[in-house]
């Protein structure tokens, strides 16, 4: 580690001086000093610190923008930019050639669940991040929901692109799942998505883990039948003791009384030993066991 400070001490006043020839040679000691490797079966290029090939990138971005080209492949080292959070680096590899898709969005990944913003909006702003953008937990998106950087979030938010509606309604289940109300508001009332997308998915979602307050929001709206799927947001709610939904929802005229599911959501209660939600159904008899 010592010979790599003095390597790197020299190469930063070859820098300076602006010897170009100096700093290609510093360039080449390191390479043969094991920072970068070629593997001996496919000669592909290999980095195996990528602190060191980051700091060196950065001074190559500056003043000898050509030397990267003789030593670097820009896709993987954008990887190790990212890991880094060197966005004078990233964005140099983006606008000089870096694929955001590499390796299944790699990059892009990691900048979402870091919370990289000045990366990840650059990369977000190819069309082509989408095809990486995929529909499950491991989604960039979410990771970015998930640690609460709203920053990426509203990016997807305010996407117009075509490409961008499969991922509106991915975060619209992740907010009705997990109880993010100013998400689920915002693709309701920008026209993302409808209240009841994927066949009333949120109001049934809502109601099975207790967002009472998203349970409210869908509920405003006419084209969500909380009845879908057989009572299926009664049931949840019953199931998972939620007294506060269950009001909610027998309160509302779109909750058929004489659907034979409302005496299973009954039943579940009962089970359970959950008497409060069973009151609630005798105190609001609407006929719940009229079938």
């Amino acid at each position: 580690m010592e010979s790599f400070d003095i390597s790197l001490h020299l190469y930063d006043e070859l820098c300076d001086s602006g010897d170009e020839d100096g700093v290609l040679q510093i360039v080449t000691t390191q390479w043969d000093s094991g920072c970068v490797a070629i593997d001996p079966i496919d000669d592909s290029i290999h980095f195996d610190m990528p602190k060191v090939l980051a700091y060196a990138l950065e001074k190559i971005c500056g003043e000898h923008k050509h030397l990267y080209r003789d030593f670097c492949n820009v896709n993987e080292l954008l990887d190790d930019a990212v890991i880094l959070y060197s966005p004078k680096v990233a964005l140099w590899l983006l606008r000089n050639g870096a694929d955001p898709t590499y390796n299944f969005g790699s990059a892009f990944d990691t900048a979402c669940e870091n919370g990289y913003t000045d990366i990840a909006r650059y990369m977000f702003a190819h069309d082509e991040i989408y095809t990486v953008v995929l529909p499950d937990e491991n989604n960039p998106i979410v990771k970015a929901l998930q640690k609460s950087h709203m920053d990426i979030v509203n990016m997807v938010l305010d996407d117009m692109r075509s490409e961008a509606a499969e991922c509106h309604v991915f975060l619209a289940r992740i907010a009705c799942s997990n109880g993010h109300y100013h998400i689920i508001e915002k693709l309701i009332n920008t026209g993302k998505v409808k209240p009841s997308f994927d066949d009333n998915y949120g109001i049934g979602h809502a109601s099975k883990y207790g967002h009472i307050d998203i349970v409210e929001l869908l509920l405003k709206y006419d084209d969500v039948d909380p009845s879908t799927n057989g009572e299926y947001a009664l049931r949840r709610a019953c199931r998972n003791n939620y007294i506060d939904v269950v009001r909610l929802l027998i309160k509302d005229k779109r909750v058929n009384p004489r659907n034979g599911k409302i005496r299973y959501a009954i039943d579940i209660a009962a089970d359970n030993g959950f008497w409060d939600i069973v009151d609630l159904f005798i105190e609001n008899d609407e006929g719940w066991y009229d079938f």
